[in-house]
């Protein structure tokens, strides 16, 4: 389960994306790469609403299509530096105002065999794509784990060390200036990181990621977030995953525990997911459980169909989605 430290730097800003596989390089010379790729995605959902909001009944879904463009130098034999910018934009509907929803990721860095990865810019939380990553397998709805937005997704910087015999460390830090936030009388940095081990087919994470300063959010607690992780591959076919994402104050005990148990089933071109959530909150009134259970068949390496379902035993408590994705 080796990679290359280039590839764990994109995972990590990424957070399965399913755009890099399938990239097309356009420029592969003297050491210089530049690849181009993306995907549009479509679908239709379903969604039994007890509320009856504006979710209810069918509707005719853009499920994260995007475009993606990155690329390498080698500055030295053991030194490499890379780029990667992804934007999102709505593949179900005409845009006339600017054709791209938001720029998903902009970073840059450099990458050592030796030293490590590092890497600033715009991307997502390595909180979510090293520690949590295991659950983090759905197209749409389903996840109930810290998503890669939380205190990420600009003015970051993030290290990761080399593997060392199946170990990795990370760290990143997220900058808020009080230039460009008003109620901050000083700049202040939040963090997130952990480890990792990899052997065998087993890999073990866990990690914190400390939230936005109360002057940004206006939250009335601060919920510094613990988690961990474990995920073994039985063999070719079946993996199964386990995990705990503490999202409460560890002070007062507000906000909530989740608990997640599940599993990929993979049958050359045919895959399935399905994982059960606890939900628990600290006074049991909210306390809840989900479901999410997806299927996915790829026709070619560039062409899959899916379906995914999710009860979320909550006001919105059935979600059904069915769509193609077109991968480049």
């Amino acid at each position: 389960m080796k990679k290359t430290l280039l590839a764990t730097a994109v995972a990590g800003a990424m957070a399965f994306t399913g755009t890099a596989v399938q990239a097309a390089t356009v420029y592969d010379q003297d050491g210089t790469q530049l690849n181009i790729g993306g995907r549009v995605a479509l679908g239709v959902s379903n969604n039994v609403d007890t509320l009856a909001n504006t979710d209810t009944g069918s509707q005719f879904r853009n499920v994260y299509s995007r475009l993606n463009i990155n690329g390498s130098s080698q500055i030295d034999p053991d030194l490499r530096g890379f780029f990667e910018v992804e934007w999102r934009f709505n593949g179900a509907v005409r845009d006339t105002s600017s054709g791209f929803q938001e720029v998903r990721t902009s970073l840059m860095g450099v990458e050592s065999q030796t030293f490590g990865t590092l890497m600033a810019g715009n991307f997502g939380g390595l909180y979510n794509s090293q520690v949590l990553i295991p659950f983090d397998v759905y197209l749409d709805r389903g996840y109930e784990m810290t998503g890669h937005p939380f205190n990420s997704r600009g003015n970051s910087v993030a290290y990761l060390t080399p593997n060392l015999e199946g170990f990795q460390a990370f760290i990143q830090g997220k900058h808020f200036s009080s230039n460009d936030n008003i109620g901050l009388d000083s700049s202040k940095v939040r963090s997130q990181g952990g480890v990792t081990y990899d052997v065998a087919g087993l890999r073990l994470a866990a990690g914190w990621a400390e939230p936005e300063p109360l002057e940004v959010t206006g939250n009335l607690s601060n919920k510094t977030r613990y988690g961990a992780t474990a995920r073994y591959a039985f063999n070719d076919m079946f993996s199964g995953r386990l995990g705990i994402d503490a999202q409460r104050d560890v002070f007062d005990g507000d906000g909530q525990d989740v608990y997640g148990l599940g599993g990929t089933v993979s049958l050359g071109q045919l895959a399935f997911n399905a994982d059960y959530y606890y939900v628990d909150t600290p006074d049991g009134v909210s306390s809840r459980n989900a479901f999410a259970a997806g299927a996915y068949y790829r026709l070619n390496q560039n062409v899959n169909v899916f379906t995914e379902f999710n009860e979320g035993d909550d006001d919105r408590s059935t979600y059904v989605l069915a769509g193609a994705r077109y991968m480049f």
